[in-house]
């Protein structure tokens, strides 16, 4: 369940529905989703012990990444805003918007960094821990 809920903040508004991305530009939607990340971080911490199983001890580095998600999601539109003076714009590849067609090759290296380096990130600590 946890896991699903980690991988749900990262891929559901990067790839499967781009749009929800939206919601991460107001303020407090966006604490609100911090919170959230850090408590699925503690309790993944709070819930380990050496006795769990290999399979649930390669799930607990992926707890990282929605908070890894969100603090690049911010550090991405802060990025863009001073560049373009507008907010990040995510692509859809089967819908077509205002926001897919207008967005830059920038913009969807940045998509595909923030897709991916928070997982990258998960493999990236259960190699070393």
């Amino acid at each position: 369940m946890m896991l699903f809920l980690a991988l749900f903040f990262v891929w559901i508004p990067t790839f499967v529905v781009p749009p929800t991305h939206k919601y991460l530009r107001n303020n407090t939607v966006y604490i609100c989703c911090i919170i959230v990340a850090i408590s699925i971080f503690g309790w993944s911490l709070e819930n380990y012990s050496p006795n769990l199983p290999q399979i649930e001890k390669s799930h607990m580095p992926l707890y990282i990444s929605p908070l890894v998600f969100l603090i690049l999601y911010k550090l991405f539109d802060n990025i863009i805003q001073k560049r373009l003076e507008r907010h990040m714009y995510f692509r859809m590849k089967y819908m077509s918007n205002k926001e897919s067609e207008e967005q830059t090759w920038f913009e969807w290296l940045l998509q595909m960094v923030l897709g991916f380096v928070p997982l990258i990130c998960g493999a990236i600590w259960l190699l070393i821990f």
